[in-house]
């Protein structure tokens, strides 16, 4: 019978418990929906045009996209992608793909979207056009779903990691984790001897 030496059985015992305790919270923590916004592709234009005068003018004309998606692992309901209170003239919006939607206000005035659910891993692209006095900061307020608050990310186009090097590296993580928790656990034991 193979007996494990004893000053490795703490080691061993804080790694399954970490691997255990790891795998349990990974679960429970991805059991919810996760509502993330994505602000891209802003850009602002100066289109010349022409008066019923004759006289030459410019009209400036800003447009960007928000992405939101459910990156959690369960369905998000009654989305909401609520706008501070501006004008509707000279504001529009697409969404795609063509889901269904409804819109509404809030007390103060301003624009909201909503979605009835978003599926785990689902995305909508919302893209807006709008014109002078707007900007993009006058645009958004905050998007929010019954069951959690959204995040804003703002996208950076950066090269990807490939996935093999990305488990490479979650792996080397989890090792980690794993000899923090065996250092702290024979620190406790050499503690608790020291102690006596």
């Amino acid at each position: 019978m193979w007996i494990i030496p004893e000053a490795l059985q703490p080691v061993i015992l804080a790694g399954i418990l970490s691997l255990v305790g790891g795998i349990l919270l990974e679960k429970f923590r991805n059991k919810q929906p996760k509502i993330l916004y994505y602000l891209s592709n802003i850009s602002d234009f100066q289109v010349p045009s022409t008066t019923r005068e004759g006289q030459q003018q410019t009209i400036f004309v800003n447009t960007h996209s928000i992405v939101v998606q459910n990156a959690g692992r369960a369905p998000a309901h009654n989305i909401e992608v609520v706008h501070r209170p501006i004008a509707d003239q000279n504001f529009w919006f697409r969404i795609n793909p063509d889901i269904t939607y409804s819109e509404g206000r809030t007390p103060e005035g301003g624009r909201i979207l909503k979605f009835p659910h978003l599926l785990p891993g689902q995305m909508v692209t919302i893209s807006y056009l709008y014109t002078y006095p707007h900007q993009i900061q006058h645009i958004h307020n905050y998007v929010k779903s019954d069951e959690v608050a959204g995040q804003a990310i703002n996208v950076f186009h950066v090269m990807q990691t490939p996935k093999w090097l990305q488990h490479i590296f979650l792996w080397l993580a989890f090792l980690g984790v794993i000899y923090a928790g065996q250092l702290l656990w024979v620190g406790i034991i050499n503690f608790i001897r020291w102690v006596k």
